[in-house]
């Protein structure tokens, strides 16, 4: 028997039946699904005064139904009132290349470089364009596509 296990039968940790039972009606009344308007007014409102940070505490001092993940990628991605919309530009694109080419799938890295857009734009973009993109065009004799890196050579040409 683990130590974690015998620590609970014990008495010495653990949920016991009440706290359980506390944890499932509140994941039972959390909100899933789309947001609606009235819960992104919410939260610009409570991010407005309170400031953004310790998510869990705001999700739940807030009076939103949802869980502190939810509300800081709500905020993140949707709502905060600097982020960049519409299509990328052409010398943002070759950012994320030469970025990509260097660091790899550090989205967040890379977003640090292009102020205004959040790392999970960069990763969509990546993933809806350039990859397709590569994966579609032929590629020349001993070279194939991965994910950690745009065209390098096959183990089978020798290269590395």
């Amino acid at each position: 028997m683990s130590r974690r296990k015998g620590a609970a039968a014990a008495g010495g940790g653990g949920a016991g039946p009440m706290e359980m039972a506390a944890m499932e009606e509140e994941a039972a009344e959390l909100r899933r699904g789309p947001w609606t308007l009235e819960e992104d007014n919410l939260l610009m409102s409570y991010i407005a005064c309170h400031g953004e940070g310790r998510w869990n505490l705001l999700a739940r001092c807030s009076g939103l139904k949802r869980t502190g993940k939810s509300c800081r990628l709500r905020w993140l991605n949707y709502l905060k009132p600097d982020i960049k919309r519409g299509n990328l530009t052409a010398e943002e694109q070759l950012v994320i290349l030469e970025l990509h080419a260097k660091w790899g799938n550090r989205w967040s890295r890379i977003a640090q470089h292009l102020p205004g857009r959040t790392d999970n734009e960069i990763k969509n973009y990546w993933r809806t364009r350039v990859q397709k993109q590569a994966t579609s065009t032929v590629a020349p004799v001993g070279w194939s596509w991965t994910r950690r890196r745009c065209w390098e050579a096959s183990a089978s040409t020798g290269w590395t």
